[in-house]
């Protein structure tokens, strides 16, 4: 009789998903599979456990915890004004914590290099501060009075951190994660701007709507801001493995190098000016299942890729999903509810512990 992660895997394999897919206790690996390939411009390999993939915005979590460690260790407040560290940050009254949370209220930035930027030259987060420096558009709402995902809250993030530690985003994370974790095949990577020979590398590849034919999506209409805006860091930009997000999650499980101080601020639901609840932490989503499970996890889209990391702080139960080609968001739901039906159908004892 096949087991839940047959069952899994027949279905992955139905609908042709490329990418990569773990399921763990802890640190005992329940499932593991790849699926399709690298899709390497030049020489095609199968995807392995190993593959490195860009994560989107998978990254915030990294990029929130590293603010929550420096404000510590440079005995800074979490409630700072961002103009305390950027006095030429163009608005008033939004502090580090409403970046974390989604409150700020900060325009899109990739709105404003769609509409004013020079497209033949690649952004960097410089660019991100100096054209709202000059452009100064309005916010999308007072600090603190909604919530409203916000990319250009974790950028200014990325930009913080540099000023406070005097290193490089890649620097900051690297020292004060990456490392001291042995995340040793993570890093904060913009392929087009600084591009380096990874093994196992995994591109992310889209299907042109003209031809229908798998491209990168450099070469696809429309999707041309994969070029310019590749330099920008901190909402998205690193890199990692099944095997080092793994890592990463027990690390949070067993609070090693990750005090609980900084877990309970994570994890702890967004409250608005009117006393709004939102599912959002800092740098993480929140969710509480029916069977008590309590959930964190973090989703990310970029062209070419799908990502999904979720720690059940319940169980220790780590689902991982990296994808280099992307179909539709309801596919993507799908696959969720399989591996979350995978780790708790009511057969789980059986299956995962024979």
């Amino acid at each position: 009789m096949k087991n839940v992660f047959d069952i899994l895997e027949n279905y992955i394999k139905k609908i042709k998903f490329n990418g990569n897919i773990m399921i763990a206790e802890r640190r005992k690996v329940l499932y593991t599979g790849s699926f399709g390939n690298t899709y390497h411009p030049e020489e095609k390999q199968e995807l392995s456990r190993a593959s490195v993939f860009e994560l989107a915005s998978v990254s915030k979590p990294f990029t929130a915890f590293a603010m929550l460690k420096v404000l510590d260790i440079y005995h800074l407040s979490l409630h700072t004004d961002v103009k305390y560290f950027l006095p030429d940050f163009p608005y008033e009254g939004i502090s580090v914590f409403q970046l974390l949370n989604h409150t700020s209220g900060l325009p899109d930035y990739m709105e404003l290099f769609e509409e004013f930027w020079d497209k033949t030259i690649i952004a960097d987060n410089s660019d991100v501060l100096g054209l709202l420096t000059a452009l100064r558009p309005k916010v999308y709402f007072n600090p603190g009075e909604q919530w409203d995902y916000c990319n250009t809250g974790y950028v200014i993030l990325a930009v913080i951190l540099e000023k406070i530690t005097g290193f490089t985003f890649p620097e900051v994370l690297q020292k004060y994660i990456f490392r001291p974790l042995d995340m040793k095949n993570t890093m904060v990577y913009n392929r087009r701007k600084n591009p380096q020979l990874i093994p196992d590398y995994a591109f992310g590849v889209l299907s042109d709507p003209e031809t229908g034919k798998l491209k990168l999506p450099d070469e696809i209409k429309g999707e041309e801001y994969v070029y310019y805006l590749d330099g920008i860091q901190g909402d998205g930009t690193v890199n990692s493995t099944l095997d080092d997000l793994l890592i990463w999650n027990n690390a949070i499980l067993e609070q090693y190098l990750v005090d609980e101080k900084y877990l309970d601020l994570m994890f702890e639901p967004t409250v608005n000016n009117d006393g709004q609840v939102f599912s959002y932490g800092l740098g993480w989503q929140l969710d509480e299942k029916k069977n008590g499970e309590k959930q964190v996890y973090h989703t990310g889209g970029w062209p070419g890729y799908f990502t999904y990391n979720s720690l059940y702080l319940n169980s220790g139960i780590s689902v991982i999903l990296l994808c280099n080609k992307p179909d539709t968001e309801d596919i993507e739901k799908e696959i969720f509810q399989k591996l979350e039906d995978a780790v708790f159908s009511r057969k789980r004892s059986r299956t995962l512990y024979s």
